[in-house]
């Protein structure tokens, strides 16, 4: 009875799939990954939220769209989940929005007016927050998760979040 998070798919960056065949890219990290990918290529969002949908008859379920970038990526990628199961008996499903892009997180009160939850990808952000490739060992000094300013766009976002009343 408890509810179960489950995140689409995001490949792409330092997680490759082969067989779905993207493109090279000479920046993937910035490149076609998360929800991006899912609106270029619909029928990888479609089939997971149908398998969402069918699995949520079991117990409520929580669907996090990662890599968003601000509320209209988000109602759209939410909107298209929607539509791929309106045919598909289901259960409880709430959507939420990964906080790991910072205009995300300059735009969180927006999102959470939007979304039901969200979770924060803190790697990810304190990548794109400090231009920092997290798996780099020429930088890995300068990889400091205690920076205040990481710290300080953390509160931000749950400030949003306890505004927006959610």
């Amino acid at each position: 009875g408890e509810p179960v998070t489950l995140r689409l798919l995001d490949i792409g960056g330092d997680k490759q799939a082969d067989y779905l065949n993207l493109p090279q890219e000479a920046n993937p990290v910035l490149g076609l990954r998360g929800a991006r990918l899912l609106q270029k290529r619909p029928e990888l969002l479609n089939v997971q939220a149908r398998a969402m949908a069918r699995a949520s008859r079991e117990g409520p379920l929580h669907v996090l769209y990662p890599m968003i970038v601000d509320v209209a990526q988000f109602v759209s990628l939410r909107g298209q989940f929607l539509e791929a199961v309106r045919d598909v008996p289901a259960g409880t499903i709430r959507h939420g929005a990964m906080f790991e892009v910072p205009s995300a997180c300059l735009d969180a009160e927006a999102l959470f007016k939007v979304a039901d939850f969200g979770s924060i990808g803190t790697n990810d952000l304190y990548q794109y927050l400090f231009a920092i490739d997290r798996d780099n060992e020429m930088v890995a000094w300068d990889f400091r998760p205690d920076h205040p300013v990481f710290w300080s766009m953390i509160r931000r976002d749950l400030k949003s979040y306890v505004y927006a009343g959610t």
